[in-house]
């Protein structure tokens, strides 16, 4: 495992109103950069996962604020069905340390979220578990992920800020969600924490989620190449933040 690299950060997250399972939010704040709140309240987004992301070369991308950790696992971003198929980013049990989950295994990394602070957090994924996990496109280290090599092919769904198996719900705020089905580079990855330069129509991007919808919106839906899946459905409750 490489060592730790320091890590650049930028503003703290600001609230707006939360959104119920109804879809209906009481107020909506002034537009800076909508963000997908997750927390304090047991709810996750979810869509159907993708075929183009059964690849040995993947990139999980986002913008994290990390208000807190949990006893079990916190699903952060998963493809598939986390315990069954499938694999993605959670955090540790009862710590801050960003791991991946292939199906019921996890392997943590040896990089911890700071609380409060909004990091871009990516995990290249190549051929034999390998796993390179990146903040604000520096890395953090390479792990070797335990579990099925190749992983799985993921189940039914593509999970963002947690997941009803095992209750492994993230309490963060959750933006500028990105799924490629290639290895990005650390160059790439600076680029691609860049919301506004990235249109959701780049060769090898599955899944973005830019999350600008706001409230009262009672969900948000990927633009560019994966905006034929529709809207992701939410299974609880979340909020909106901003992000400066």
């Amino acid at each position: 495992v490489a060592t730790t690299a320091a890590v650049a950060t930028t503003a703290a997250v600001a609230t707006t109103a939360a959104v119920p399972t109804t879809g209906v939010a009481t107020t909506a704040a002034a537009y800076i950069n909508y963000a997908l709140d997750f927390r304090g309240a047991s709810g996750y987004l979810y869509m159907k996962s993708a075929a183009s992301l059964q690849v040995t070369g993947i990139t999980y991308s986002a913008w994290v604020n990390l208000a807190g950790t949990r006893s079990g696992t916190a699903v952060l971003l998963y493809n598939g069905n986390p315990g069954t198929n499938g694999v993605g980013i959670v955090l540790s049990p009862n710590t801050p340390r960003i791991a991946i989950q292939n199906k019921n295994v996890v392997t943590a990394s040896t990089y911890a979220l700071p609380l409060d602070t909004w990091v871009f957090v990516s995990a290249v994924g190549t051929a034999g578990n390998q796993w390179e996990i990146f903040a604000n496109g520096v890395s953090q280290g390479v792990l070797v992920a335990g579990g099925p090599s190749p992983p799985e092919s993921p189940g039914t769904r593509f999970y963002v800020g947690g997941a009803s198996a095992a209750s492994q719900y993230a309490t963060a705020v959750i933006d500028c969600v990105q799924i490629w089905d290639v290895a990005r580079t650390a160059a790439q990855l600076v680029g691609d924490a860049v919301e506004s330069d990235v249109t959701g129509f780049e060769p090898g991007l599955s899944v973005f989620l830019p999350a600008q919808e706001g409230p009262p919106a009672p969900t948000t839906t990927p633009v560019g190449n994966g905006a034929s899946k529709g809207a992701l459905t939410l299974n609880g409750i979340f909020g909106w933040a901003t992000r400066a």
